[in-house]
């Protein structure tokens, strides 16, 4: 898989296959979905696979991943969602929250990304029907959005910043 490479400007510069992002340090983009229950004001979470090489079995927006080299972040971000938990989003249905970048050494290399952030807002968790991708996920679960911080360090830092950044976005 290609996924596109970003200046400091966050333009796209080229593409690369994605294994060689992290070890050379490449910018590259990532696109988030944090669907929200107004109901019951609560985030769906995903807890990743245990087989996962990175953060096995931590907490996670309700999806996320690399945007492709022939997307934008909208487009990645509506794919990542229906592959990992099958929600189909319109363009109307996702609002953008909005963005932040990383940048984290590693052992194996330089995590460097910008994050761009949607929402999908909807009134009662049983309006939207749910399939985990068993390779990616190991379960979804509904999470008061006052409760997250009792999750403690089982959520991803990115997570913490999407779900940071959305807090404020939802109060308005």
């Amino acid at each position: 898989m290609f996924i596109k490479i970003l200046n400091d400007q966050n333009e796209e510069i080229g593409c690369i296959s994605r294994e060689y992002v992290v070890p050379m340090g490449l910018r590259h983009q990532i696109g988030r979905v944090i669907i929200y229950s107004r109901n019951n004001q609560s985030v769906l979470l995903q807890q990743r696979s245990l087989n996962k090489s990175t953060m096995p079995g931590a907490w996670d927006t309700s999806s996320s991943g690399h945007v492709d080299a022939h997307e934008d972040a909208f487009e990645g971000a509506i794919r990542e969602l229906k592959e990992e938990i099958g929600v189909y989003a319109s363009g109307l249905e996702l609002q953008y929250v909005g963005e932040y970048s990383t940048y984290e050494k590693l052992d194996d290399g330089v995590l460097n990304r910008q994050t761009v952030i949607y929402a999908l807002l909807i009134d009662d968790p049983a309006e939207i029907s749910f399939t985990v991708d068993p390779i990616e996920l190991e379960t979804i679960d509904w999470i008061e959005i006052s409760k997250i911080d009792d999750l403690g360090d089982k959520v991803t830092k990115g997570a913490k910043q999407a779900l940071s950044i959305f807090s404020d976005w939802i109060k308005g």
